[in-house]
């Protein structure tokens, strides 16, 4: 069993993924496999947490996907890869752009352009990848009644043109610095199967065609050949993908959002692999008391945090518009203790959703607000907001009314623990809180998820990325048919204004110095309270080769087609 702690495990783990991993990391070709037929026919049991709503990379109509873009995945191709090293390859394009270059202008009016050329490809159905499908695909991503047009990169998109069938070029509104890493940000669709009933205008109609779902024809790794709704996926290995055929010929994306049941499919050798979020450490440190000869990985996941409902319609109780009194909740919260206890101690504590890897991760902890489990604090923060301890040891406002909140969190049982620690810690501080529990199945809808009143944990990806879920124009709202990554509310304009100059920004020192501002922000202000960085866990059978570790921004599977049995 591969473990790590803290920074230094993080880089470990890292440096194992390297030697572990299999098959080049440099570049993106795919050696054949000379392996025997018998052995690879095999079939690879792969779990996910729940059943995806489309195997869409982007889902369309934009809904919450449970954290299965590592399924997802599995049956599609985009513009470009991360590796585990956190580096960008080229993947349906020949080239990465490059800044300064003929595939990357800086225009003088300050927008820009970039230019892609198309590998050859072909989609699942023997359809070859045209520029097209680009084109086609930036019009549907604009459609506003779609829920991605507020979404990065989408948002900073102007225009998409196909001069050739080999030649993408995307005419951007402004600056953008991430051109070089698109991944999943802007996949392609293919035109010749979903352009008619897209130009007949009928949004609904085009939404739940079969296509996105039992009809599904992508350009990934494996090709569905059979969609079994609410348990599986068979799937077989595409001869025509673009970066040679799988290892494995066939494999099966199994739903099971019960991770007591994944742990029981893992021990009696009925799945194989684990996708991200699909098993909890409870489980890995089963599969370790129980001698299971396989490996798990534990791989530094995504920014953990509890978000504050700042929405004056919802919030209740209204004294969390108060910051000091968020700032006392910030204080109260034993996150040691949720660590060791739910994470089994491998997690890393965060302040903010920036990992200590970054390059200038010693300059932004000098500046952020950190908020250590210090009960002094809390009294002075809820004195100063106008609330002092009762007879009951709970804190109540001067007419004698008790602060009560309520904390809900998705009901898998990492997430209940970590609610019941979390609401442990407040209520121990004098901080009455009630606790809520959301079905799964319910955690999806964007009312449910966004509408809370005081308090609900959640996680996201880690890094940069994680400022667009605080700005104004991302805020999920019932005008909007709630699509938008902040579930929050939170609005705060000069971090608009420094998030729109970050993204305008190709000087790396200069991103660096308004990340910091950017994270000092969030803290200062408690758009939320940091709980930590995830160790996400991955249980890999016996006898898998290929699994590993991967980077931020990119994708558990990201080279799932060298994966193989021996």
């Amino acid at each position: 069993m591969v473990r790590w702690r803290g920074l230094g495990g993080i880089l470990g783990l890292f440096s194992l993924a390297i030697l572990a991993a299999c098959g080049p990391a440099g570049g993106p070709s795919a050696p054949q496999t000379d392996e025997p037929r018998s052995t690879q026919q095999r079939r690879l049991v792969v779990v996910t947490r729940g059943e995806p709503p489309s195997l869409s990379v982007k889902i369309i109509p934009a809904v919450p996907a449970l954290g299965d873009a590592a399924a997802r995945d599995l049956f599609n191709a985009n513009l470009d890869y991360i590796d585990e090293r956190e580096i960008a390859h080229p993947y349906l394009e020949t080239d990465l752009p490059r800044l300064n270059s003929d595939n990357w202008l800086v225009l003088p009016d300050g927008r820009m352009q970039t230019t892609h050329r198309l590998r050859q490809a072909v989609w699942h159905d023997g359809a070859p990848l045209s520029a097209n499908d680009f084109a086609f695909s930036w019009r549907v991503y604009a459609t506003p009644e779609l829920g991605h047009v507020n979404t990065v990169p989408i948002s900073e998109i102007e225009e998409v043109t196909a001069p050739d069938p080999a030649t993408v070029i995307i005419r951007w509104k402004r600056p953008f610095p991430d051109a070089d890493r698109l991944t999943t940000g802007f996949p392609p669709l293919p035109t010749h199967i979903l352009e008619e009933s897209f130009g007949r205008g009928d949004i609904d109609a085009f939404t739940k065609q079969s296509y996105w779902t039992t009809q599904y024809v992508g350009l990934g790794p494996w090709k569905v050949d059979h969609w079994e709704q609410g348990a599986f996926v068979d799937a077989s290995a595409f001869d025509g993908y673009v970066l040679g055929r799988p290892k494995i010929d066939r494999i099966r994306l199994a739903f099971n959002a019960d991770p007591i049941g994944v742990l029981a499919t893992v021990l009696a050798g009925e799945a194989h692999v684990t996708i991200p979020f699909t098993m909890y450490p409870e489980q890995a440190d089963v599969l370790a008391q129980q001698g299971w000869p396989g490996s798990v990985l534990w791989i530094p996941g995504g920014w953990r945090r509890v978000e504050v409902q700042h929405r004056p319609d919802f919030l209740n109780p209204k004294a969390l518009q108060q910051l000091p009194v968020r700032k006392a909740f910030a204080h109260a919260l034993d996150r040691s203790a949720v660590n060791d206890t739910v994470y089994s101690g491998k997690s890393i504590i965060a302040d903010s959703p920036i990992l200590p890897t970054a390059t200038y991760y010693a300059d932004l902890d000098r500046v952020i607000a950190h908020y250590p489990y210090d009960l002094r604090r809390v009294e002075q923060f809820m004195n100063e907001a106008g609330f002092t301890k009762g007879p009951d040891g709970n804190y109540a406002a001067a007419n004698g009314e008790r602060l009560t909140v309520e904390l809900k969190a998705n009901n898998t049982e990492a997430f209940v623990k970590e609610a019941q620690i979390i609401a442990a810690s407040w209520r121990q501080a004098g901080l009455d809180t009630t606790e809520a529990t959301v079905p799964i199945a319910q955690s999806s809808s964007g009312e449910v998820r966004n509408g809370f009143s005081g308090f609900y944990s959640g996680q996201g990806g880690s890094g940069e990325s994680q400022f667009d879920s605080y700005l104004t124009r991302t805020v999920a709202t019932p005008q909007n048919n709630w699509v938008g990554s902040n579930r929050a509310g939170f609005s705060d304009p000069n971090f608009d204004r420094l998030r729109q100059t970050f993204a305008g920004s190709l000087d790396r020192s200069e991103r660096n110095r308004l990340a910091i501002e950017l994270a000092q922000i969030l803290t200062d202000q408690v758009a939320c309270i940091s709980l930590l960085f995830t160790a996400n866990t991955e249980a890999v059978a016996p006898g898998l080769v290929g699994p590993g570790s991967y980077g931020q921004g990119g994708s558990f599977t990201w080279n799932s087609y060298l994966w193989e049995w021996q």
